[in-house]
C-alpha cells in the first residue's frame, strides 16, 4: 500500500486537472453573469413617484397588501438565453418613505416600463390619491464621506433567524374590542413622528428594495416545517447520491462492527402530530403556512440618515 502523500499526489496528477478546470468554469460562468447583468442594468431607466393619499380616503392595511399584489404581476420568467446572452434580470421596485428638513414623503422608484402598472395598483385602492414625478432626491447630497458639511449613517434590517419565518403583520396590530379609532395600533406613527421631528439639513430615507419572484421559495419553508415535525426531508439528487454512499459505507462497517452491538440502528423517522408539538413549535408552523399562502418577494429593508 502507498504512503498518503504519495496516493495524494498520483490523485491530483490524475484528477487534479479536472478539479482545476471546474473551479475555473465556475469562476468564468460568475465573472460572464456579472458583466452581462451590469451591461443589462445599466440601460434600465428609473422614474421616482411620489404619492399624496387624502386624509379622507382612509383604508385598511389590507389595501396595501393588495397593491404589492399588482407589483407582484410585473415578475417573469427568464430563459437559458435571456440569462447568460442578454443579461436579464428581474426588475426592482422600491417603496420609499423619505423625509427632508422635516417633510414627508412616500415615493415608489419605479422602472419606466412599469410606470403605468404602479400607478394602476396605486388608484385601485387609493382612487383619491395623487401621483407625482419627481427628480432623484439623493441628487442634493455629497457622494462621497467624510464631508465638510454633511455626515452619513445607515444600515439594512436582517432577520435573525430563517427567513422563512414571518415578521409581525398587520393582523396583529389589531384589537377586536374597544372604541373604532383603538382597533388598530399604526406601528408606523413612531417612524412618522421621527420623520416629523427632522430639522433643517437632515434627512431620513428609509427604503424597502423588492424584486417580484415566483414559487419556489416556498420549498425551503416546507423544509423548515418538516425540521420541526421531524418528517423525512425531501429527497434531492444530491441527497441520493448521498444516501447510496453512505448505505455503502454502511453496509461495509455493519459486516466489522454490527451496529446492533453498539446501539446505532438506524431510526426510522416518526413525525409529530400538531397535537404533540410545543406551543413554539406549534406557533412556528402556523406562522410559516401563512406566510407561504402569500405572494412572495426578495426583499431589502435600509435606512440612512443623512
Amino acid at each position: 500500500m502507498l504512503p498518503p502523500d504519495v496516493m495524494l499526489w498520483r490523485f491530483m496528477g490524475y484528477y487534479g486537472w479536472l478539479i482545476i478546470a471546474i473551479i475555473y468554469l465556475m469562476f468564468a460562468r460568475e465573472t460572464w453573469l456579472l458583466y452581462v447583468r451590469g451591461k443589462f442594468a445599466s440601460q434600465i431607466k428609473y422614474t421616482f413617484l411620489a404619492l399624496d393619499i387624502p386624509r379622507a380616503n382612509e383604508q385598511s392595511p389590507r389595501a396595501v397588501e393588495n397593491l404589492l399584489a399588482y407589483l407582484a404581476g410585473a415578475h417573469s420568467t427568464i430563459n437559458w438565453f435571456e440569462k447568460y446572452w442578454e443579461g436579464k434580470i428581474q426588475l426592482i421596485f422600491s417603496l420609499e418613505i423619505v423625509s427632508i428638513d422635516g417633510y414627508t414623503q412616500f415615493i415608489v422608484r419605479t422602472p419606466v416600463d412599469f410606470k403605468s402598472l404602479v400607478e394602476s395598483a396605486v388608484y385601485s385602492q387609493y382612487p383619491d390619491a395623487e401621483i407625482t414625478e419627481i427628480d432623484d432626491y439623493t441628487e442634493g447630497i455629497p457622494k462621497k464621506y467624510p464631508d465638510d458639511d454633511y455626515d452619513i449613517a445607515g444600515a439594512e434590517f436582517i432577520q435573525s433567524a430563517n427567513q422563512m419565518y414571518p415578521i409581525r403583520v398587520y393582523e396583529e396590530f389589531e384589537h377586536q374590542m374597544g372604541p373604532s379609532e383603538m382597533l388598530f395600533k399604526d406601528p408606523m406613527a413612531s417612524l412618522m413622528d421621527l420623520c416629523s421631528s427632522l430639522q433643517r439639513g437632515e434627512q431620513l430615507w428609509y427604503q424597502i428594495l423588492l424584486i417580484p419572484i415566483g414559487f419556489d421559495w416556498m420549498d425551503e419553508a416546507e423544509d423548515e416545517i418538516a425540521k420541526i415535525i421531524g418528517t423525512k426531508p425531501k429527497t434531492t439528487g444530491v441527497n441520493k447520491l448521498i444516501d447510496y454512499v453512505n448505505k455503502g459505507i454502511w453496509s461495509g462497517s455493519e459486516a466489522i462492527y454490527p451496529a446492533s452491538e453498539w446501539g446505532l440502528e438506524e431510526k426510522e423517522f416518526k413525525p409529530l402530530s400538531m397535537v404533540e408539538l410545543k406551543p413554539k413549535q406549534k406557533k412556528r408552523v402556523e406562522g410559516l403556512h401563512r406566510k407561504v399562502a402569500k405572494l412572495g418577494f426578495k426583499a431589502k429593508l435600509r435606512m440612512i440618515y443623512v
